[in-house]
């Protein structure tokens, strides 16, 4: 990571985190986010780009090349919006990072998940031709357009030394099909773990930032490797992350109770089975992976009790596994954005 990075000023850029990773909007929070102006992108998809066969990673010199690759359909270089582009100017500045964004690379994505057709984006270092550097997945929180992955976020993750790259779930930002917290569409982040390491430009390391619902598909993901005997997660972190969505569901406002109704297919007295296969607590024996639980004390969408249950079975399971608490929030505070990425960093 890029020694340069100044942490202890980064508290502009930790409430932009929080404002597209949150887990639960009100119906007014979610039209507010709807408000602000988009990326000017478009995708493009290509007969050439659609019917591609497999190909050796060797064929891949650029980013622009992954539409070679079996599961990408289209690439195409994202343009920031005013918008975006001045808070991306104003977080850069704030972390001591370059603000020039000729000087990264950023892309949104249409790739194969399975049978439809899902929406993501990546980013990388303007010199990741010249150096390897390791890959981070970033699974974003929140639900349709709430919470949405933009481009300007994985533009900071690049800056910090990754390669980042992150997908918006099946059914969003025109892809196909429908997303189902945690059910089907954890399917989506197993194709893009496929897809990240076919990218030569990695250095063998893929990490995982998973923020409060993508703290829960991180744990399903992690859950799915293991099942299917692979290892290809280097580590993860859950931030503010769901390890029982039954108890979530008795916690929360009626409004989130009627969107996990809606996802999950029922309440948990209903289909108490779709709640379990969501939520680590029930098959904690099954997490394999080197594992950060970051939790806030006061979280009010997602008590720490889920961080804290975790952890404990965790621990009684004998896994690589450690607990960061801080004092108050729902994603990161400064203190755990530090601690997560230095974390990362010495795996």
């Amino acid at each position: 990571m890029r020694s340069n990075i100044r942490f202890r000023s980064i508290s502009f850029v930790i409430s932009f985190i929080l404002l597209f990773s949150i887990e639960g909007c009100t119906r007014s929070d979610l039209s507010d986010i709807q408000s602000k102006e988009a990326p000017s992108v478009t995708i493009t998809p290509t007969s050439d780009s659609v019917e591609t066969v497999a190909i050796d990673n060797n064929d891949i010199k650029r980013l622009e090349d992954i539409d070679k690759l079996d599961q990408v359909i289209s690439i195409n270089e994202v343009k920031l919006s005013p918008y975006y582009y001045e808070v991306y100017r104003t977080n850069a500045k704030d972390v001591g990072l370059p603000e020039a964004l000729d000087d990264k690379f950023s892309y949104k994505i249409m790739y194969k998940s399975g049978d439809y057709e899902v929406v993501g984006y990546i980013s990388a270092p303007a010199d990741y031709l010249e150096k390897n550097y390791p890959i981070l997945m970033y699974n974003r929180g929140g639900h349709g357009n709430s919470g949405e992955v933009t481009p300007d976020l994985l533009c900071l993750f690049a800056d910090m030394g990754y390669i980042a790259i992150a997908t918006q779930y099946r059914g969003n930002d025109g892809g196909t099909g429908k997303e189902d917290y945690g059910g089907t569409d954890v399917q989506d982040v197993i194709s893009l773990i496929g897809l990240a390491e076919l990218l030569p430009f990695g250095n063998g390391e893929i990490y995982m930032l998973g923020v409060s619902r993508g703290g829960l598909e991180t744990y399903c993901a992690i859950k799915e490797e293991y099942l299917a005997g692979r290892d290809r997660i280097s580590a993860a972190v859950i931030l503010s992350g769901v390890s029982d969505l039954g108890k979530l569901y008795n916690v929360r406002e009626q409004a989130m109770k009627d969107i996990l109704r809606a996802y999950v297919g029922g309440t948990p007295e209903q289909v108490p089975e779709e709640y379990e296969k969501r939520s680590a607590v029930y098959w904690p024996e099954l997490i394999d992976t080197p594992l950060l639980i970051c939790h806030a004390k006061t979280d009010e969408r997602v008590p720490v009790e889920q961080a804290e249950t975790m952890f404990d079975m965790l621990k009684d399971h004998d896994k690589n596994v450690e607990l960061m608490l801080y004092d108050e929030g729902h994603g990161f505070s400064l203190e755990s954005f530090e601690y997560a990425f230095k974390w990362l960093q010495s795996h």
